[in-house]
């Protein structure tokens, strides 16, 4: 699955460039923050903690300033879990997941279309597993219909006007977990 495939699709492809930078970050921090339970799964198998980096690094692009960001993604980067050493299942959620959150903290710094794609096909690499795991034969069309769908009520959903952007973050992935 990639970026494009949903992307490309000209109403949802609209829809969303007609955001604000700072919106179209708010929809992708609920994109991505849908692994948070693959991540969770990660540290129950290993004993690790990387469900609060992970959480507290979707935070930060909601409310950080660049050098908080900036700090996040050493933090992360430090932390992404080496296949080598776990090659498990949850190990590749977590891998998946944490890249995915580079390239959103890394889209929050330099706004960039190059790092929007990494975090949402990060994500979809997740979506992919999640489905092939419970169908190899899975209809990837299907697939990419409902996570276009997911990303347009993201889209549509956005916070009212004083609404707290993260607690509407966390709504939102919550409600569209993966």
């Amino acid at each position: 699955m990639q970026y494009e495939l949903i992307f490309q699709q000209p109403l949802l492809a609209k829809n969303v460039q007609q955001l604000s930078l700072d919106e179209q970050v708010g929809v992708l921090c609920a994109y991505v923050l849908r692994q948070v339970e693959r991540v969770a799964g990660f540290d129950a198998c290993y004993g690790a903690t990387l469900e609060d980096l992970f959480v507290q690094g979707v935070r930060a692009c909601v409310h950080a300033s660049r050098p908080e960001l900036e700090q996040r993604l050493v933090d992360v980067e430090r932390h992404i879990p080496d296949t080598d050493d776990y090659s498990d299942e949850s190990a590749a959620y977590a891998l998946n997941a944490l890249i995915s959150l580079l390239y959103l903290i890394r889209y929050r710094l330099e706004g960039g279309e190059d790092e929007k794609r990494g975090a949402t096909d990060m994500t979809l690499c997740n979506v992919d597993l999640v489905h092939y795991s419970l169908d190899e034969q899975y209809d990837e069309a299907v697939v990419i219909a409902a996570e276009a769908a997911v990303i347009s009520a993201l889209a549509s959903r956005l916070p009212e006007l004083g609404e707290d952007r993260l607690a509407w973050v966390m709504r939102q992935a919550h409600e569209h977990r993966l």
